[in-house]
């Protein structure tokens, strides 16, 4: 073979500088980037979705742990629990999974007690952060400000069951100091009146909702009672009150019937005012039969 004349060959050298000049170039002026995931993650084979029989994966829950809000997506905290040396992880989280979607949000406390591990509650706190409504659990978090309501058992499935209506009652201040006169003034009562209107029916439910939120109030099963009737008559009347009060007669009104149709009623109910009270007592909320209260 003839080796090429000596200017073909300068020829060539240039060709070849000019071809490494521009990769490198473009190399350099790639954007950066954060880099893929530093664990490889199978979400479905950690979430309790759809993990039972033949039901397959939970697409929607799977998508979203290995890529919602990348490269921050949780699926290093995924590949964290399926590598967990002690095996702990996966069972932990799927029974504190399963858990929360059987006992709805109101047992979400007392689901996470079987996270034992932090690599479990790492994935927990990622799955709940980000992808909430995909794998049906809890996304809202109580505003801090929200006091106690009744006693702790009331509170927890309330809070927890509530979380949305409460936060927007308390973006009002007439509703938030109905539904803070009702967590102190009427322990006695608000179960009981809580777990009629729950056994209510739809209708019935509808029907008071439509009354309190035009200001007047509903009779019968439906009714909230005395002491809840004072409290938004109170705080947000609705004779004579602003379409203001009348907005937020309405709000604490849904926060109440979303604990009664979370059957919330017999963990509010408290024989007597109670130590978390600390407030005085109200002729309203003596318990039907019990007039002094007792």
């Amino acid at each position: 073979m003839t080796p090429p004349s000596p200017r073909v060959a300068s020829r060539l050298l240039a060709l070849l500088f000019t071809v490494v000049t521009v990769g490198v170039g473009v190399i350099v002026t790639l954007p950066s980037c954060d880099g893929p995931p530093d664990r490889t993650c199978f979400a479905e084979r950690v979430h309790a979705l759809g993990v039972d029989e033949d039901a397959g994966p939970d697409r929607a829950c799977t998508t979203c742990l290995q890529t919602r809000n990348a490269p921050r997506a949780c699926c290093d905290a995924v590949g964290a629990c399926q590598d967990d040396p002690s095996a702990e992880c996966v069972p932990s989280f799927q029974a504190a999974h399963r858990c929360v979607i059987e006992g709805g949000s109101s047992e979400e406390a007392r689901c996470k007690g079987l996270l034992t591990n932090d690599r479990s509650r790492n994935l927990y706190a990622c799955m709940r952060g980000n992808c909430g409504r995909e794998c049906g659990v809890p996304s809202c978090d109580l505003d801090p400000a929200v006091i106690l309501f009744a006693n702790p058992s009331c509170d927890g499935c309330i809070g927890g069951s509530c979380c949305e209506k409460i936060n927007a009652c308390y973006e009002s201040r007439p509703c938030k100091l109905a539904l803070e006169c009702i967590t102190k003034h009427c322990t006695r009562t608000l179960g009981a009146s809580m777990t009629r209107l729950g056994e209510a029916s739809p209708e019935l439910r509808l029907a008071a909702r439509d009354a309190v939120c035009a200001g007047r109030m509903p009779d019968g099963v439906a009714g909230p009672g005395a002491c809840v009737e004072r409290c938004l008559d109170d705080f947000a009347p609705g004779d004579g009150g602003t379409l203001e009060d009348l907005g937020a007669r309405c709000l604490a009104f849904d926060v109440y019937t979303c604990g009664a149709e979370a059957s919330c009623g017999p963990k509010c109910v408290r024989p007597d005012a109670g130590p978390y009270s600390g407030e005085t007592e109200w002729p309203e909320d003596a318990p039907p039969g019990a007039p002094d209260g007792g």
